[in-house]
């Protein structure tokens, strides 16, 4: 059970990174069933929206841990 849980914890982010690379460099260019349509705005959209919810996340983080990843007192 160790080994099958240690191997999908590496499989998927893997998995992600190279699908996420694929994606990136050739977006589908007519809508399909498996993947949709992506314009260049839409994805200029999505990633400024990424942007600004991550930064609140981070401030929250940063006042709760140090850089060791140690709770603050």
């Amino acid at each position: 059970m160790r080994v099958f849980i240690t191997v999908m914890s590496i499989l998927i982010p893997v998995t992600m990174i190279i699908l996420g690379h694929y994606f990136r460099i050739r977006m589908p260019k007519k809508i399909n069933f498996y993947f949709g349509y992506r314009t260049n705005m839409s994805t200029y959209v999505q990633c400024g929206y990424l942007i600004l919810t991550l930064i609140p996340k981070e401030i929250a983080l940063r006042k709760t841990f140090d850089k060791n990843g140690n709770r603050k007192k």
